[in-house]
């Protein structure tokens, strides 16, 4: 459910007054985004092994967000491809994953 609301978030054109005036606000919303989605994949996907989990989050959770940012590039929707999205993106991935690997480690 999750992914999709991202995909929505980050597809749908939302105009100028719906940004808050902070530098690089929706960089940080890509971060909370997208390491939330990596969290709940490990957690979802530890069934098959810790270090299993936590590679498939990673890389399906990296590639979903190239995956939106080509995206907006294709859909001529209004929204466009930009690096920094993506930065955001792995940033927010790695983050999580640190995270839960450290949860991981404390509750072995």
């Amino acid at each position: 459910m999750l992914s999709l609301a991202i995909a929505f978030v980050c597809l749908v054109p939302l105009g100028d007054s719906h940004s808050p005036r902070i530098p690089y606000f929706d960089k940080y919303i890509h971060v909370f985004l997208f390491g939330t989605l990596t969290f709940l994949w490990i957690k979802g996907l530890t069934k098959y092994g810790k270090k299993n989990a936590l590679i498939i989050s990673v890389m399906c959770c990296i590639a979903y967000g190239v995956l939106i940012e080509l995206l907006q590039e294709l859909m001529q929707l209004g929204r466009a491809f930009e690096w920094l999205d993506i930065g955001a993106d792995i940033i927010g991935v790695l983050l999580a994953s640190i995270i839960a690997y450290e949860i991981g480690k404390r509750n072995h």
